[in-house]
């Protein structure tokens, strides 16, 4: 191959030298074996062979004149064609053509600029809108309104000429499909038009009055609207599932939210926020909220929005100890404005924990001035030395409390982590504390209520203190302080809000008659006012009871007043389905699916109510998606594979009840009924004895004696079909060891 390349007429090898020596008692290469065929000796397989060490044979081939003759020398002076090819300007990026197009316009605008003047001057009778109407026919009779149409053309042609190249699905020399043209043109022309805005915009422009309309190209627009859709439905499906617990789908939800395009730039600086508050009050993913608002600052937010991101990233970092980044963020508001007094209740807050005495009885004091103590005070030191005279602050050292203050006792000033409470009621501390139970940061607010002492008596016995407190203790899972502060409440002023609460908490430590009752008693109170969420909430306690009548009528109570609550829908499939309305369990679980087609347990209980209407395919389908999106209700994944075990009208798929029971034993089902749906599943594979093995682990499982006792005659009735007696005695050692268990377990009991 060597000897074919242009201009080659010598080539050289080292080639090794290798010995191969016979076989014994082996056919040679190229023989007749049994079937006729020759025999083949690989030679990795012949242990005689071998490549000799150091042996090898130089071969040097040498041709008088080469195979391929020699391609011709270049020619150092390139040709005419070539010269001025090398003369036309490309584009290696995309920003180059935006930059060309940029120059246009901005010469278009100077050129519009400089006739404008003249014209206007020479028609001072016409309004803005005439005069540019008259400017425009003016300037198409010069010659120079041909110029910069060419100038304009060329370079929108070099913009969609870029885009094109670096767009994936084009294929050069095809031509495109409909669908791709049509996403190409919108999108450059939404970018020309938003460049042109930019240029209009600047100041130069504004002597026009020209007003571009931002209405995008109707497929960008369908776009975004669909976006907004989504948005939307992630949204309601994220707090859905932050109300029942499951936070890593909600965490989910909200990463699907942030890379839609309506979320883009300074629109998503809300979904950021939103994403930070979820992560501190699930708890444990302090360092993610973090992160959310430092990209939401990034986002450069503005107004209101910019101190709600500061202030809540500020709250974060003091809960994570870091009391030095706490103060710069929030000193960056306080520059801007010294008066805000949510501002300076937080910058006492935070010296407050750096230990930093002085400086938070300073902003302590600034937090409940009126803004009229504030005047004649251009910096900070002005101020400082202004609170330094109205709380006698005498000294510089930093004591907790000053000595002179009315109210000091030895027993306070040995108290170095708490600041005196004030004679006069701080309207800013109820303020920062509710922000900071709806931020999710329960810690900052008992370390107001506990340690600071800066409260006033009559805010600390305020029914909104109370309520914060125990929304605090609810948020660390503390539920029994928060029940009694809520209950405390509810005595004095019968608040609703309170009652919900009580409600949620009993519900969470799963005393189910007393959250059912409290939540009756604000549906009675309540009238028309009442919101979904609490029906949700009973409908679920009667679900648990097994009242399936009335866990309907809740959750269809729920659906008036929310239509597209999935919970609402999930719940009146199940209550149907144990009735055996089999039709309404169809509708309410087709619903819950619409609402949130990722959800494992609607797949479930779909795949059920699919088996029993004899929908083999759907309940296939279905089966499949549960699967997918990680169903954990070990209940819920028996049942379903129990019922493709003896389907009625439907032959039995035992390998479907295989696979529920394995994925119910994968995530650590211990009951035995795993075991047994394995079992059953088993025996319709004609794997009997194997059916009896699970059937042995399933009665060292099952505690129910009922129960238990019917596992057991199911196997030595399995043992008898088999005719096997050793089989049969180890299910009896199984079902001897379960009893010592038992009694072993009453021994240890009484």
């Amino acid at each position: 191959k060597g000897l074919l390349e242009p201009g080659v007429s010598k080539v050289e090898a080292f080639l090794p030298l290798q010995h191969t020596g016979a076989v014994p008692d082996a056919p040679d290469a190229g023989e007749e074996g049994e079937d006729g065929m020759p025999v083949e000796v690989p030679l990795e397989d012949n242990p005689h062979c071998y490549a000799g060490a150091r042996s090898f044979v130089h071969v040097i081939i040498s041709l008088a004149n080469p195979i391929v003759p020699p391609k011709p020398p270049l020619d150092p002076t390139p040709p005419v064609q070539l010269q001025e090819a090398r003369n036309i300007k490309r584009f290696q990026t995309s920003a180059e053509a935006a930059q060309v197009y940029m120059g246009s316009l901005e010469r278009c605008l100077a050129v519009l600029s400089e006739e404008y003047a003249a014209y206007a001057a020479a028609h001072p009778e016409q309004n803005q809108q005439e005069a540019f109407a008259g400017l425009l026919k003016y300037v198409k009779g010069t010659g120079r309104y041909a110029q910069l149409l060419t100038d304009v053309r060329a370079a929108c042609l070099q913009v969609v000429r870029e885009r094109v190249r670096k767009e994936g699905e084009y294929v050069p020399g095809k031509q495109a499909t409909e669908e791709l043209r049509d996403r190409l043109l919108s999108e450059s022309f939404a970018y020309l038009r938003q460049q042109l805005a930019k240029v209009l915009s600047h100041p130069e422009g504004k002597p026009f009055g020209i007003a571009v309309e931002q209405k995008p190209h109707p497929r960008a627009q369908q776009l975004l609207d669909g976006a907004r859709e989504m948005d939307s439905k992630f949204a309601r499906i994220a707090a859905e599932c932050e109300a029942s617990g499951h936070w890593d789908r909600a965490a989910q939800y909200f990463q699907n939210r942030l890379v839609l395009e309506c979320n883009a730039g300074e629109a998503g600086i809300p979904v950021w926020f939103d994403f930070a508050r979820f992560c501190m009050r699930v708890g444990g993913r302090q360092a993610a909220a973090e992160e959310a608002l430092k990209a939401a600052l990034e986002l450069a937010p503005t107004g209101e929005m910019l101190k709600k991101v500061t202030l809540m990233l500020a709250s974060v970092l003091l809960d994570r100890g870091r009391c030095k980044d706490a103060i710069y963020y929030t000193r960056s508001l306080w520059t801007q404005d010294r008066t805000d007094e949510i501002v300076n209740f937080l910058l006492a807050m935070q010296h407050f924990a750096f230990k930093q005495y002085k400086m938070s009885r300073r902003f302590l004091y600034l937090s409940h001035r009126p803004k009229d103590f504030f005047i004649g005070c251009p910096d900070e030191a002005a101020i400082f030395n202004k609170v330094k005279l109205y709380c006698n602050e005498d000294s510089d050292d930093d004591e907790p409390a000053a000595k002179n203050a009315p109210g000091v006792t030895r027993a306070t000033l040995q108290r170095p982590k708490r600041l005196l409470s004030p004679h006069i009621e701080n309207s800013a501390a109820l303020d920062v504390l509710d922000m900071l139970v709806e931020w999710g940061l329960p810690d900052l607010v008992l370390l107001v209520y506990a340690d600071m002492g800066c409260l006033h008596k009559d805010t600390l016995s305020s029914e909104r203190l109370c309520l914060i407190l125990a929304r605090a203790w609810m948020l660390r899972r503390d539920y029994v302080p928060a029940i009694s502060q809520l209950e405390h409440i509810s005595a004095l002023s019968g608040s609703n809000v309170a009652d919900i609460l009580c409600a949620e908490s009993c519900f969470q430590l799963e005393d189910y008659d007393r959250s059912a009752e409290k939540i009756e008693k604000v549906l009675q109170e309540g009238g028309e006012q009442v919101d979904f969420v609490p029906f949700t909430r009973l409908g679920a306690i009667h679900l648990l009871r097994r009242r399936w009548i009335q866990a309907r009528e809740r959750f269809l109570e729920a659906i008036r007043l929310n239509p597209s609550s999935t919970d609402a829908w999930f719940g009146v499939a199940v209550a149907a389905l144990r009735e055996q309305e089999l039709g309404e369990a169809h509708e309410a679980v087709r619903e819950a699916s619409i609402l949130d087609d990722h959800r494992p347990d609607v797949w479930a209980i779909a795949t059920i109510v699919h088996v029993k209407l004899e929908n083999a395919d759907l309940a296939n389908k279905s089966f499949t998606h549960m699967l997918q999106h990680n169903l954990t209700n070990y209940d819920l994944l028996i049942e379903a594979g129990q019922c493709f075990l003896r389907p009625s009208g439907m032959p039995a798929q035992p390998k479907i009840a295989h696979a529920a029971a394995q994925r119910a034993l994968d995530l650590g089902c211990m009951t035995g009924e795993a075991h047994v749906l394995m079992a059953e599943a088993l025996v319709l594979m004609d794997k009997a004895n194997a059916a009896v093995l699970q059937l042995q682990l399933a009665i060292g499982l099952i505690s129910d004696t009922v129960r238990r006792s019917v596992v057991e005659h199911r196997a030595l009735e399995i043992c008898k079909e088999l005719n096997d007696p050793p089989l049969a005695e180890a299910v009896h050692l199984a079902m001897k060891k379960a009893e010592q268990q038992d009694a072993e377990m009453s021994r240890s009991i009484g």
